[in-house]
C-alpha cells in the first residue's frame, strides 16, 4: 500500500502546477522479520503534530477549508481519477506534507470468490469507502489545478 501511496503521491507532484505549491510525499518503508515475523518499518517523521486528515471510511478529519485539508481530498480524488475508479488512497495522515501509514479502498474487495483474500488488507472498506467520497467530496482550487473531473 504504501508503495503505491508514494508512487500517486510522486506523480500527483509531476503533474502539479506552481500555483499547486507543495504536495504530498510518503515515508519509505521497509521489510524485514523479527524473530521468524514480517515486520515493517517506516522512517520518523519530524514535527510536533501528528494529524488524521482524511480516514479510512473517507471522513475529513481536520479543518476542510485549509491548504493541507483541501490537498488531501485531492489527492484522494486524484488517486480515484488515476485508477481508473479503481481505487482510492484514504487514511491521510502525517505530519505537514509527510504522510504515513495508507489505506486503499479497492473498487472490488477480492478478486476471485469470497476464498480469496482481500485485496490490500482488512482495512479495505472498498465500496462504502468509494462511495462515501464521491458522494461527499466537493471539487477544490487544487482538484482544478489538475484538471480533474467534478464529481
Amino acid at each position: 500500500m504504501n508503495a503505491l501511496a508514494r508512487n500517486f503521491a510522486q506523480n500527483m507532484q509531476l503533474e502539479s502546477p506552481m500555483e499547486f505549491g507543495k504536495s504530498f510525499a510518503y515515508t519509505k518503508v521497509y521489510f524485514s522479520t523479527i524473530n521468524g515475523e514480517c515486520v515493517t518499518i517506516e522512517n520518523y517523521i519530524e514535527g510536533e503534530t501528528f494529524e488524521k486528515y482524511i480516514n479510512n471510511d473517507s471522513l475529513v478529519c481536520g479543518d476542510d477549508v485549509g491548504d493541507i485539508s483541501l490537498k488531501s481530498e485531492t489527492f484522494a480524488h486524484y488517486t480515484y481519477e488515476r485508477s481508473n475508479k479503481q481505487l482510492i488512497v484514504l487514511d491521510l495522515q502525517g505530519i505537514g506534507y509527510n504522510l504515513c501509514d495508507p489505506e486503499i479502498a479497492s473498487a472490488h474487495l477480492r478478486v476471485g470468490d469470497e476464498t480469496s483474500p482481500i485485496l490490500f488488507c482488512y482495512g479495505n472498506l472498498h465500496e462504502t469507502a468509494i462511495n462515501n467520497f464521491v458522494t461527499n467530496h466537493c471539487c477544490n482550487k487544487f482538484c482544478r489545478f489538475l484538471q480533474l473531473p467534478d464529481m
